[in-house]
């Protein structure tokens, strides 16, 4: 082989290691940029009109709230599956007993978007009746669970299991106490006293981490 030949070999070998370090760049930086944050899932509204002091349907054991999903990616899609929820009741500080579930049919929603779904339980048979105060309010716990795909432009992700829950609050018309909506996050279903920790915060970092990085594995 000529010193022209090994000039050409040895520019071609530098180009495609260049080259190839170019791709993994602009590769990982697309990744970054289009990587999907996991949607939000709030509780907008809620009643249980037998819990209502004033209104003559306490017979009525129906639960209804709306429920609001948000999608803050701002070039993802979400393709949902059927989004099941169950609802209990709290019997003490540390107790819940459950008394009615429901489904939201799967559904896509854009990026940037936001989407509100009604749905109702049936509670059963005396359930409301099992209720107990805790420091003086009656509470229901709400849980949720379903798996998402993230789209971007036209191709969809694995699927990423996308759950949580929360404690409502209600008052004395069987409305949600809490003026603003309800996030349904990680939460334990405990009540805690006077806002003191439920668990250390460096438990509390080391869950949130293995939850974060299970949507991306």
């Amino acid at each position: 082989m000529g010193s022209t030949d090994k000039q050409q070999v040895e520019a071609a070998a530098k180009c495609g290691g260049g080259c190839g370090s170019v791709l993994v760049t602009i590769v990982v930086t697309i990744w970054l940029v289009l990587r999907p944050s996991e949607p939000k899932c709030y509780i907008a509204a809620f009643m249980a009109p037998a819990l209502n002091k004033t209104s003559n349907a306490t017979t009525n054991s129906a639960i209804v709230f709306l429920v609001e999903f948000d999608n803050e990616n701002d070039n993802v899609g979400i393709q949902y599956d059927n989004v099941n929820f169950t609802v209990g009741v709290f019997l003490d500080r540390n107790t819940t007993s459950p008394v009615g579930s429901s489904t939201i049919d799967g559904f896509y929603q854009g990026h940037k978007k936001n989407a509100q779904k009604w749905t109702s339980v049936e509670a059963h048979s005396g359930a409301l009746n099992k209720m107990g105060k805790v420091d003086g309010k009656m509470y229901f716990r709400v849980n949720f669970t379903t798996s998402v795909k993230y789209k971007t432009v036209t191709i969809y992700s694995k699927r990423h299991r996308f759950w949580g829950g929360a404690n409502i609050a209600v008052n004395d018309a069987g409305l949600k106490e809490e003026n603003d909506n309800i996030r349904l996050g990680h939460y334990f279903p405990v009540i805690v006293q006077s806002g003191a920790p439920l668990l250390p915060s460096s438990f509390l970092g080391l869950l949130v981490h293995f939850v974060l990085l299970s949507l991306f594995l």
